[in-house]
């Protein structure tokens, strides 16, 4: 209950400080010589008319309809930038090949693996002769 007193609260403004806008599209802006592309929900200043710099010294021409200083906007922006780039990122999973069965015919351990005559005794053991 408020007394006449008090003053009620301001309201919280959604509102970015005076000069400070956000990208709501990609945008190609110039450094220098080079091209370079920024992206949406980028920090901005104001400058003149339809300019704007980042924070990083780019240049960018806008319309005012490619910038906002509403907080709500750029919450939303960001949150859509994050889920695309999650997309992106996230590579889909690649099928296993099944490698081909190897016919009952055929021995996997290669030719005569387990054939009785190649079987030999080794050559530390010698013979030893019977006698009964």
């Amino acid at each position: 209950m408020l007394c006449a007193c008090e003053k009620p609260a301001p309201p919280v403004s959604d509102l970015a400080p005076d000069g400070v806008y956000f990208l709501k599209v990609a945008a190609q802006g110039r450094l220098g010589d080079k091209v370079v592309e920024k992206r949406p929900g980028t920090l901005l200043n104001h400058y003149e008319e339809d300019t704007y710099y980042s924070t990083d010294g780019v240049m960018l021409q806008l319309a005012p309809q490619y910038v906002t200083n509403d907080m709500k906007v750029v919450k939303l922006i960001e949150i859509e930038e994050r889920s695309r780039v999650v997309a992106v990122a996230t590579p889909r999973p690649t099928p296993t090949p099944i490698p081909p069965a190897t016919p009952p015919w055929e021995n996997p351990l290669g030719k005569g693996a387990y054939s009785r005559d190649r079987v030999r005794s080794p050559s530390y053991v010698t013979p030893v002769p019977y006698y009964r």
